[in-house]
């Protein structure tokens, strides 16, 4: 009998590694390479950019969700919910700048999205 208690397969290691290839960097220059690109995005983008440039730096995504101008949810590797790499990227509401990136284990989909639409965020006018 084989015991398998305590490792973990990654199923978006060659997804991953073709997404790094993409953005012209290594996985292994990031903390957590089980949650990247997470990890790589958190490291490049930075509070008050606006969403016009956090879109120019979050790239290589299945899909995006748009949470009513206060965050985005991006899908990497897959579509489904259940299936996919997720996290939020969050806007600051009264400057309307990036303020923070959350992600979400695996095993515990925190991420709601209840009430968002596909797409990216649009400055309010």
């Amino acid at each position: 009998m084989i015991n398998l208690i305590g490792c973990y397969v990654n199923p978006y290691q060659k997804q991953q590694q073709k997404l790094a290839e993409q953005l012209g960097v290594k996985i292994s220059d990031y903390p957590y390479p089980v949650s990247f690109p997470e990890s790589y995005f958190v490291s490049v983008l930075q509070p008050g950019m606006t969403p016009d440039e956090v879109h120019k730096v979050i790239q290589g995504y299945e899909k995006v969700l748009n949470c009513g101008n206060a965050s985005e949810i991006y899908y990497y590797f897959s579509m489904s919910d259940d299936n996919a790499l997720r996290f939020e990227v969050f806007y600051g509401i009264d400057k309307f700048k990036f303020e923070d990136l959350q992600g979400e284990d695996t095993n515990s989909r925190t991420i709601r999205t209840v009430g968002c639409t596909e797409g990216l965020v649009n400055k309010p006018s």
